[in-house]
């Protein structure tokens, strides 16, 4: 819950994107739970004496402390919960939490109420991490729910119908079950056989619905 004392407010968030601003600065692109997609400046960031230095890289999480004047946003400190180290072990899963990323970016804008937004892409990245589930099935998971969160989901027969499916009654249901189920729970199932086959073939196409 974002929370403002002395003019600092304080919000969970994940680092989604930056760029340089000046010699030492950045700017950081912020999803957080109750003020949306944020941008903020992260002064002296870039400072190999800095404390933000860590804090401020791509898809550091935890709690923000900001500051906002003239409706620009600074950030004052960052209580890191997880800096999702291993993701720069393995350039695939990282492309892949960066589609995460901008997928997210396209649906999401500053004041919007993102709780779901921002757990969706937190339980995805430590879905590739965890090595329990084929990458394939994070990423048809992680946009068959953003779809659903977004309202712009269509009904999972619709989908099935579009795909030579093996089984499609399985498949529907599936989709469904994923559809109903919490963002807590989504990545902790797998899949195999014919149903791992179908579950592939399915097209999310989120740029469509823009």
């Amino acid at each position: 819950m974002a929370i403002s004392r002395n003019d600092i407010i304080k919000v969970n968030g994940i680092i989604i994107g930056s760029h340089d601003f000046k010699e030492l600065d950045k700017v950081v692109e912020i999803l957080t739970d109750e003020l949306g997609r944020i941008n903020a400046f992260a002064f002296s960031s870039r400072s190999q004496k800095s404390s933000k230095l860590a804090s401020t890289r791509l898809f550091c999480t935890g709690i923000f402390e900001l500051s906002k004047k003239n409706d620009k946003y600074s950030v004052v400190s960052i209580d890191v919960k997880n800096y999702y180290d291993d993701l720069t072990k393995d350039y695939d899963k990282f492309c892949l939490a960066t589609k995460f990323a901008k997928l997210i970016k396209q649906f999401t804008y500053e004041n919007m109420d993102c709780i779901d937004e921002l757990a969706l892409i937190c339980f995805a990245i430590s879905a590739l991490l965890n090595d329990n589930l084929p990458d394939s099935i994070v990423e048809k998971i992680f946009k068959i729910k953003l779809a659903e969160v977004s309202g712009i989901n269509e009904p999972a027969d619709i989908i099935v119908s579009k795909i030579n499916a093996k089984n499609p009654k399985s498949l529907t249901d599936l989709i469904n079950y994923i559809y109903k189920l919490p963002i807590s729970k989504l990545f902790s199932f797998n899949l195999d056989g014919t149903l791992y086959e179908d579950f592939m073939k399915v097209d999310v196409d989120l740029n469509s619905n823009i």
